[in-house]
């Protein structure tokens, strides 16, 4: 009968004791796996970022005319058409550190895109690959 009170009491101390924090450690690489996780099981956050504006006109149908164009050229590259009266602008990309988006920069410029530039603004948050 001991036993089992001091089982009973043990057991109630553990469920409504204070929570405590658990510190953890862990590699660097880890933490970021679990940091881009995070981010990703909150599919409307925004982040600041960086995309190319790849057109800016008063055309609308230019505006899709662009954006397919590049669509064909890129097939997996987000692409975002925006109407800011009284322009249209397309942009593309969703670069989160500026290497991306210059090594992106180099991919466009090896497929003849011109007048092309980076602009900041709030992104998706890619996919981690």
């Amino acid at each position: 009968m001991r036993k089992l009170l001091s089982l009973c009491l043990f057991l109630l101390f553990c469920i409504f004791s204070p929570a405590q924090k658990l510190k953890l450690w862990a590699d660097e690489k880890i933490m970021q796996k679990l940091e881009n996780q995070k981010l990703m099981n909150n599919p409307d956050s925004k982040h600041n970022g960086s995309r190319y504006q790849i057109f800016q006109g008063s055309s609308r149908s230019a505006a899709y005319a662009v954006n397919g164009n590049f669509v064909n050229l890129f097939p997996d590259m987000p692409t975002y058409v925006l109407y800011e009266p009284p322009n249209f602008k397309v942009r593309v990309g969703d670069f989160r550190f500026k290497f991306e988006a210059i090594a992106f920069k180099q991919q466009m410029l090896d497929n003849g895109l011109t007048g092309f530039f980076i602009v900041h603004d709030k992104i998706n948050v890619p996919k981690p690959k």
